[in-house]
């Protein structure tokens, strides 16, 4: 978002909120809830999409009148995708008195904070973390911590199948950054490639934030490879595809939901032509989010997914407590499990781990500095 943008939607916010505050019967009680995720750094950017999404439903939802008549104030936290400062983001979010948290982006922060979230009963529902143990392991499997977002596993799988079905016949590779994001996509779609019946001819970690991967590539040529999957960031898978390109490396590429984003087109430039990514069903398209996504584009700003899934969180949650009367851990929570919800993605419900119901994922393809849905899917 560049500098303009950024005012018009401060302002616009600032707007809302002094509508709502100003009207007859003027103050209220106040709730605070928290958005966090990495607000600087190598991911700022998402968590600049979940911070939007998520103070914009605020805004939204305090000028209609607030929760049970009560004003909505959002608190921010910074963890930079990173475990321990998430621990302390959390703990500092309780030490606020927020009653639920929209967050975190990455698996293993929102993995770390769950514990804390849980133990203070506070609700946390997660716009963007993919990690099945997130769900899977949730502190207290009666609920308390939701996903609103698709699982890293069925991405993987999706990824694999498609290798199979498309290059099966050909030299397959996989590599990876390392990181539980990247390792567990490229180990997954590997799985389901063997499972298929593949054979794959590579499988390496490479080191994330370098500006050379000439040895990477290297090995790649060497490997004569046909199609690559690469279990990774933006930044780095666009760096790394940038010099395949130019060293005559024609290979098909897949990667996962990171590689959907601005980063990966600046990092990529042209050579993002042909990358394949694995997504979610692009939540823009949806009638449930014209106004608000027209809006966005009226103020300068392109609501990426991530926008709206921490709108959507924010919904859900405002909903769950309006249904609950309360914002009391227990009520809401039960309202979570039992309820359906209308939102700027769709209509969601919780299955009994809190996975959200909406459809899975789908294959994208990048193309002129956009992306499209590949035809032909299942």
């Amino acid at each position: 978002m560049n500098e303009r943008s950024a005012g018009y939607v401060l302002r616009w916010l600032a707007m809302a909120v002094f509508c709502w505050i100003s009207a007859p019967g003027g103050a209220a009680a106040e709730v605070r809830i928290a958005v966090i995720g990495p607000m600087t750094g190598q991911f700022g950017a998402l968590g600049e999409q979940m911070r939007l999404g998520a103070a914009h439903a605020v805004a939204d939802i305090n000028a209609a009148g607030g929760i049970n008549g009560e004003i909505l104030v959002l608190e921010t936290g910074n963890d930079l995708c990173e475990a321990e400062r998430a621990a302390a983001a959390a703990n500092q979010m309780i030490g606020r008195n927020v009653v639920a948290v929209i967050g975190h982006l990455c698996s293993a922060a929102s993995i770390t904070a769950s514990k804390i979230y849980s133990d203070a009963g506070v609700v946390q529902i997660s716009p963007a973390s993919a990690s099945p143990a997130y769900t899977d392991n949730r502190p207290d499997p009666a609920g308390g911590t939701y996903r609103l977002y698709g699982r890293e596993d069925n991405q993987a799988k999706l990824a694999g199948r498609f290798l199979m079905q498309n290059f099966g016949r050909g030299n397959v590779a996989f590599v990876h950054d390392g990181t539980t994001y990247g390792k567990t996509l490229a180990d997954g779609a590997m799985a389901a490639f063997q499972a298929a019946g593949g054979q794959p001819v590579y499988n390496q970690a490479y080191e994330p934030g370098q500006q050379s991967y000439a040895s990477l590539v290297g090995q790649l040529e060497i490997q004569d490879i046909d199609a690559l999957y690469i279990g990774g960031y933006q930044a780095d898978a666009g760096r790394l595809i940038r010099q395949m390109r130019r060293r005559g490396l024609d290979a098909a590429v897949i990667g996962a939901d990171a590689l959907l984003t601005t980063e990966f087109r600046a990092a990529a430039g042209s050579a993002a032509n042909g990358t394949l990514v694995t997504y979610p069903a692009d939540p823009r398209t949806r009638t449930e989010a014209a106004r608000f996504v027209a809006r966005l584009r009226g103020l300068g700003v392109e609501p990426e997914p991530f926008t709206l899934y921490a709108y959507a969180a924010v919904q859900i949650w405002s909903q769950a407590v309006s249904q609950a009367g309360s914002v009391g851990y227990g009520s809401v929570v039960r309202a979570l499990n039992e309820a359906r919800f209308d939102t700027v993605i769709g209509t969601v419900a919780f299955d009994a781990s809190g996975d959200m119901n909406l459809p899975g994922y789908l294959i994208y393809r990048w193309q002129d500095g956009w992306y499209e849905e590949l035809p032909d899917q299942d």
